[in-house]
């Protein structure tokens, strides 16, 4: 064994591997943030360590690993959705916008709630017309969206009342 292979052969993965199967989390998460340190980390390790980094609700940790994911598969549907809702736990409308755009456009199971999280990121960054259109669009997806409804009430209303 080799330790500096980071392939899907490799010391690390298949460490990360063994210690899954044995159901030892912490030590899984340990083997694989030891891969994802690695220049040609596999796919699938990152794709793992980014699961564990949403279980544990570490969201800079979902962005970090996200962006490397972003270099090896940047339209995996799975990716973007860890990254929108991490940009979105940690205050970073730029990046859910963008991550939610990509969603989005991949075909997302539920569009109506990727909207709305599009109105919503829009509103945080500001652009109240851009909110609407989401809203409106999120209606035509699905018409008894409350939420949606909600939101574009909200924006014809003072500035004061919107989510932020």
């Amino acid at each position: 064994l080799w330790p500096a292979d980071s392939s899907d052969e490799g010391v690390y993965w298949q460490l990360a591997k063994i210690c899954r199967e044995l159901g030892d989390s912490d030590a899984e998460y340990e083997a694989l943030g030891q891969l994802s340190q690695r220049a040609s980390a596999p796919r699938s390790g990152l794709s793992r360590l980014l699961d564990l980094n949403s279980q544990r609700q570490e969201w800079n940790n979902v962005l970090e690993t996200s962006d490397l994911l972003m270099g090896i598969d940047p339209l995996s549907q799975t990716l973007q959705e860890h990254r929108s809702l991490a940009a979105e736990k940690l205050s970073e409308p730029v990046v859910a916008l963008a991550a939610l755009r990509a969603q989005q456009a991949l075909g997302p199971i539920d569009p109506a709630s990727v909207l709305y999280r599009m109105a919503v990121a829009s509103v945080q960054l500001g652009k109240r017309q851009q909110a609407k259109r989401y809203c409106l669009q999120a209606r035509e997806e699905s018409p008894r969206f409350v939420d949606a409804l909600t939101l574009l009430v909200q924006l014809r209303e003072p500035t004061e009342s919107l989510p932020r």
